[in-house]
């Protein structure tokens, strides 16, 4: 499966990792084990790296069902990692459609701004 993820307790944050084709049904199934996971809390942030996505293949259709779908609460922050300019641009756009009363979800170019938003120790 193109998705692994780790859940921090202590940090209170998932670290999820992505590889090869992000599509809807990757994202879903992520979603679908991270909710019956006995060890995540839904008011974890979220660190999503896809630094090693080869092709983003999502809708903005799609995307919206994702957000709509995410088993984190609306207050979670959410910062996006890709080093592709095309990724960073369909990234953005989900960015947008998250958008709520407050930036909770952030696209960024490294690990260290994303880090940082998130207010976690650098690796």
């Amino acid at each position: 499966m193109p998705v692994s993820y780790d859940i921090d307790q202590e940090a209170g944050v998932v670290r999820c990792d992505y590889s090869g084709v992000l599509d809807l049904e990757c994202v879903r199934i992520y979603q679908d084990e991270l909710s019956a996971d006995p060890n995540f809390d839904p008011s974890y942030d979220l660190l999503a790296n896809l630094q090693d996505v080869d092709e983003v293949n999502l809708s903005s259709a799609e995307m919206r069902i994702i957000s709509h779908h995410s088993p984190y609460d609306k207050d979670t922050k959410c910062a996006i990692v890709t080093s592709q300019d095309f990724q960073f641009g369909m990234l953005r756009m989900y960015q947008a459609i998250q958008k709520k009363d407050d930036d909770k979800t952030m696209v960024f170019r490294s690990l260290t701004e994303a880090h940082q938003w998130l207010g976690l120790d650098c690796e």
